[in-house]
C-alpha cells in the first residue's frame, strides 16, 4: 500500500512537470533552421512602470547548406536514328501505292515504301522515242549541212558569172542592140521613102508614055490607076513608118534603155542578196545542227536524271531498327498527325521531306531545353540524376557532355546529356519525355535569410537591406550584400552576422 501511495505521488508530480519543461523545449525550438526568438522588449518591465511598449519578431540568419538544384526537361534522343525522304531532283510526282507499318521491326536493305512508277517509266521511254527521232533528224540535217556547204562555192560562182551575163547584156544593149534598132527604124523608114520614090517615077513615066503610045484610053486607066494605087500605098506607108520611127526614137528608145537599167539594177540587188543569203541560209542550218545537239543533249540529260530519280523512288531500311512515321527533332517527336494523309495508299509525297525514320535504339542520349538565364549555370561534364515519364519513380546517373553556342529557338539552348544506363535496364524508346536534375550552385556552410525579411527601394531594386533590432530594441535599416536566391531563400555574402537580430517585418513608420 505504501509503494502504491509512493507511486500515485511521484505521478500527480512528474506530469505538471514535464509539461512545464516541453513549453519551455517547445519555445526554443526553430523551424527550418530560422532560430524565431518573441522579443518583449522588457515589456514586463515597461508594464511595471506603467509604459506601453511595441512587440517584435525577429529572427537569426541561419548557417547550413545552400544549393541550387535545377531542372531541364527534355526529350530521349537516338543519336543513331536515320530520316529518310525521296532524294529526287527532277520528278515532283510521288504517290504512295503501299504506305508502311508504324512500329515495325526493319532490316537492312527492307522496302520499306511503294511507289507509283508507271508514270515516270513512261515519260523515260518518251524521252527514247524523242531522241531517236531527233538522231535521225540530225542524221539528215548532217547531210544537207554536207551538201550545203559543198555547194556553197559553186553558187557563188553562179551568182558572179549571172552578174558578168548581166553587165554584159547592158553592154551589148548600149553598143550594139540600141544602135541596131536604130539604124534598123531609120532603114525602114528609107526604104519605104525609096518605094514611094520609085512608085512616083515610074507614074510619071507611064504617064508620058501613055501619052505617046496608041493603047486605048481603057488600057490606059487601068495601068496608070495601078501606078496610083501603089504611089498611094507608098505613101501611107511611107507615112506609117515616120510615125514609128518617131514613136521608136521619142517613146519606145527611152522606156527601154529606162526599162534595160531598171532590171541591171534589181538584178545587181539580187545578186548582192544571194551573195548575203547563201551564207546566211548555211549558217542557219550549221544553227539548227547546233540547236538540235542541244536539244538533244537536254533529252539526254533530262532522261539520266529522270533514270537517277527512278533508282532513288525505291525507299530500304539503310540499317536495322524499329520504323516511325515523321521525325524526331532534337529527341522530340513529330507524331503520325501530319502523316496520316500522306503515308497511305494514294497519298502524295514531296521530294526532299522527311517522312519515315528508322531507330536502331541502341546509342540513346537526352537533348534538353535550356533557358538562356540558366546558360551560365551548366558546363560540359555536370553530373546530375535523370528520369523518364515511362519510370518517373527511378533515377539514373547522367552527365551534360554538350551545351550549344547559339539559341535553338528564341530564349532556349539546347544541352546533350550521356545516361548511364543499368545492364538490365529496360531503355525507354526515342522520344520519350525526360527531366535531369543537377546541382548548379553549392555551398557548404552558406549564411542564409528567407526572401521575407528582405526588402528593396522600388529606385534601386538591386539593393537590398534589412531591418535590425538594437540592444535599446530600435529598428535599424542595414543593406546586405547578396548572393544566390534558391526556392525563397537567399545566400547572404555581407552586410550582417550570424547573431543579428532581423526584424520579420518592415517597421511601420
Amino acid at each position: 500500500m505504501n509503494f502504491k501511495l509512493s507511486f500515485l505521488i511521484f505521478t500527480q508530480l512528474a506530469i505538471p512537470f514535464a509539461l512545464i519543461q516541453g513549453a519551455k523545449d517547445k519555445n526554443s525550438e526553430s523551424q527550418d533552421g530560422n532560430r524565431t526568438v518573441s522579443v518583449k522588449n522588457n515589456q514586463e518591465e515597461a508594464e511595471d512602470k506603467g509604459v506601453k511598449a511595441k512587440t517584435h519578431e525577429t529572427l537569426y540568419p541561419e548557417r547550413k547548406l545552400f544549393k541550387i538544384d535545377l531542372t531541364l526537361e527534355g526529350f530521349l534522343e537516338d543519336s543513331q536514328a536515320k530520316a529518310l525522304d525521296y532524294p529526287v531532283e527532277h520528278w515532283q510526282e510521288l504517290k504512295v501505292v503501299t504506305a508502311p507499318v508504324l512500329g515495325k521491326e526493319v532490316k537492312r536493305g527492307d522496302l520499306l515504301l511503294r511507289l507509283n512508277l508507271e508514270k515516270i517509266k513512261q515519260e523515260i521511254q518518251r524521252l527514247n522515242n524523242d531522241l531517236a527521232m531527233l538522231d535521225l533528224n540530225r542524221e539528215i540535217l548532217d547531210t544537207e549541212l554536207e551538201l550545203a556547204e559543198s555547194l556553197a562555192p559553186m553558187k557563188q560562182n553562179e551568182i558572179d558569172r549571172m552578174e558578168a551575163y548581166a553587165k554584159e547584156d547592158l553592154e551589148r544593149f548600149k553598143k550594139t542592140d540600141l544602135p541596131f534598132q536604130k539604124k534598123s527604124s531609120q532603114m525602114s523608114l528609107k526604104r519605104q521613102e525609096q518605094y514611094l520614090s520609085y512608085s512616083l517615077e515610074e507614074l510619071n513615066q507611064l504617064k508620058k508614055m501613055y501619052e505617046a503610045d496608041d493603047l486605048t484610053e481603057e488600057t490606059e486607066e487601068i495601068i496608070i490607076q495601078r501606078a496610083q494605087n501603089d504611089v498611094d500605098q507608098a505613101r501611107f506607108y511611107v507615112d506609117s513608118a515616120r510615125k514609128s520611127f518617131k514613136e521608136f526614137n521619142e517613146v519606145l528608145v527611152p522606156r527601154s534603155e529606162r526599162s534595160i537599167m531598171e532590171a541591171y539594177k534589181r538584178e545587181n540587188l539580187s545578186f548582192e542578196a544571194l551573195r548575203k543569203i547563201e551564207p546566211a541560209q548555211l549558217k542557219k542550218q550549221r544553227l539548227e545542227r547546233k540547236k538540235l545537239e542541244e536539244e538533244r543533249k537536254i533529252l539526254a540529260n533530262r532522261k539520266r536524271y529522270l533514270e537517277k530519280d527512278l533508282q532513288s523512288m525505291s525507299m530500304k531500311s539503310p540499317l536495322d531498327g524499329r520504323l516511325y512515321w515523321g521525325t524526331f527533332e532534337r529527341g522530340k517527336w513529330s507524331g503520325i498527325a501530319p502523316y496520316k494523309s500522306k503515308l497511305q495508299k494514294g497519298g502524295s509525297l514531296k521530294p526532299h521531306d522527311p517522312i519515315i525514320t528508322i531507330s536502331p535504339s541502341k546509342r540513346m542520349r537526352a537533348r534538353l531545353n535550356l533557358p538562356e538565364k540558366f546558360l551560365h549555370e551548366i558546363k560540359p561534364q555536370t553530373e546530375g540524376t535523370i528520369k523518364f515519364s515511362t519510370n518517373p519513380r527511378e533515377k539514373l546517373q547522367a552527365k551534360a557532355v554538350d551545351i550549344s553556342k547559339t539559341p535553338v529557338s528564341p530564349g532556349v539552348y539546347d544541352v546533350t546529356v550521356e545516361v548511364s544506363f543499368p545492364k538490365d535496364f529496360i531503355i525507354p524508346p526515342a522520344g520519350t519525355s525526360c527531366s535531369f536534375l543537377f546541382t548548379a550552385y553549392e555551398c557548404e556552410n552558406a549564411l542564409t535569410l528567407p526572401e521575407t525579411v528582405l526588402f528593396e527601394e522600388e529606385f534601386a531594386k538591386e539593393e537590398k537591406y534589412v531591418y535590425l533590432l538594437n540592444k535599446r530594441n530600435e529598428a535599424k535599416k542595414r543593406t546586405v550584400k547578396v548572393g544566390r536566391k534558391s526556392g525563397k531563400t537567399y545566400e547572404i555574402l555581407g552586410g550582417i552576422s550570424k547573431t543579428a537580430k532581423i526584424l520579420k517585418e518592415k517597421p511601420k513608420s
